[in-house]
């Protein structure tokens, strides 16, 4: 397997200092290019590499490209939360209170994750 395509994520301190992250024949690939016993992380770097092993798992998972550039798990949270409030204000509108819950659904999710990011 090479790691060539792969992306590569820079790492601090001893040890190895490149991890390459994707999808291959089916898994969620991390390649190191040395041998590796264990990894330390700071906090940026966790993440970094955990979206990348996030966009990895959903490729494999949908069969679907990633690349685009939200994250990826944002957005997957962005979606159920839409899904959520749109059942919810769909409730609104029996009611006779609302008249477009999808967009107003959008909206409100939009404005509480500028306020959580």
């Amino acid at each position: 397997m090479s790691a060539s395509h792969l992306p590569q994520v820079s790492l601090e301190g001893e040890g190895t200092d490149t991890v390459a992250v994707g999808a291959f024949n089916d898994s969620v690939v991390l390649q190191f290019v040395k041998p590796v016993s264990w990894v330390a992380l700071d906090a940026n770097t966790a993440k970094q590499i955990g979206e990348f092993i996030a966009r990895a798992g959903y490729a494999v998972e949908s069969k679907d490209d990633v690349t685009g550039t939200k994250p990826i798990i944002i957005e997957q949270i962005r979606q159920r939360i839409v899904v959520k409030v749109e059942h919810l204000l769909k409730s609104e509108i029996v009611n006779g209170k609302l008249d477009n819950a999808g967009l107003t659904a959008n909206r409100c999710v939009e404005i509480m994750l500028k306020e959580m990011t």
